[in-house]
């Protein structure tokens, strides 16, 4: 039997219905967001921040690291274009520049010398030995922030160590957990959150309670709601 889901049309109806009944055959004009547009971005929104949200629910002495969830778990090899959705390496080039969804490095392999590579910090300080190597092989990387990168997408990026050979492109495999996928919102009868099946609930009760004034009759329940599934969803996730 298949797995049932609900698309961001089904969502949408149903956050029209805890949230007061509005007309769903037309735009949402008549809505307190004002458009479907608009509810398709604070469902997007709420779902690429459940690591944080999840965290915010668990008891304060707990550890309030963002929590990571294998469902966001990829692997991606490296390559040489330049799209979002690429992990770009060129040649002779010692910067490596990370998918515009990234949201935190696991590890980054070697796949040409089978060797893992170590992350670094604080390079000029502590490992000036590495910026007099001669260039080779890639050992270790220092993870930088944002970029704009030569394909003018802003993104992640990293400095491999030692620097890259002028005639060499380092092949790497990137493991990592990304941002959840959002919804275009183009085609909302077949389009579906990014999230385990068992827990899509969140992306109507989360929604809907970031709607919901405090005193609506329905807030105290749709705020348990989302409790409850987060709860479930910290118990399959890492610190």
């Amino acid at each position: 039997m298949a797995v049932q889901r609900r698309s961001l049309s089904q969502i949408r109806d149903e956050i029209y219905r805890i949230c007061g009944n509005f007309d769903t055959t037309g735009t949402g004009t008549d809505t307190p967001w004002r458009s479907d547009a608009n509810l398709y971005r604070i469902i997007n929104d709420y779902i690429q921040r459940l690591p944080l949200r999840a965290s915010q629910v668990i008891q304060k002495d707990l550890p309030r690291r963002p929590i990571r969830f294998d469902m966001y778990k990829t692997v991606l090899a490296s390559g040489g274009g330049v799209g979002a959705a690429q992990f770009v390496t060129g040649v002779g080039d010692s910067l490596i520049y990370f998918p515009t969804d990234l949201d935190e490095v696991i590890s980054i392999y070697d796949t040409s010398n089978n060797e893992p590579l170590h992350p670094i910090q604080d390079v000029a300080r502590w490992h000036k030995d590495l910026k007099e190597r001669a260039p080779g092989p890639p050992e270790f990387y220092e993870h930088l922030g944002y970029i704009t990168d030569s394909g003018s997408v802003w993104r992640r990026h990293a400095r491999l160590y030692p620097s890259t050979d002028a005639a060499q492109t380092p092949s790497l495999e990137l493991h990592y957990w990304r941002l959840p996928a959002r919804m275009a919102g183009s085609s909302p009868t077949t389009e579906f959150p990014d999230i385990d099946p068992k827990y899509e609930m969140l992306a109507v009760k989360g929604p809907a309670r970031e709607i919901l004034q405090p005193n609506d009759p329905s807030f105290d329940r749709i705020d348990r709601d989302e409790k409850e599934l987060l709860l479930d969803l910290v118990m399959s996730g890492r610190s």
